[in-house]
């Protein structure tokens, strides 16, 4: 399986569609930048036919600290989910 960074998906992006890797570029960081800001603030993205962005909330729990084993207090946490699309091109 081949890894596709995000220099890659810009240069295929922008080879595909006929415009510079600059443009490809800005639009992808705006893209990212826009999902964060609405899943930061509690919504949820759904891009169809690729999947869902949501916050996933990680309650307040004690772990233990690998080298002395002795407990930890892990505060509650939000994170981004994603989730893809079952019906996708894939």
């Amino acid at each position: 399986m081949t890894r596709l960074n995000k220099s890659d998906l810009v240069s295929t992006v922008a080879e595909k569609v006929g415009v510079s890797r600059l443009a490809v570029q800005t639009v992808l960081d705006e893209a990212v930048e826009q999902i964060a800001n609405a899943v930061r603030c509690g919504d949820s993205i759904t891009l169809t036919g690729f999947g869902s962005f949501k916050p996933r909330h990680r309650p307040a729990r004690t772990g233990r600290n690998p080298r002395t084993g002795e407990a930890v207090a892990i505060p509650a946490s939000t994170s981004i989910g994603f989730t893809p699309s079952r019906r996708g091109g894939v």
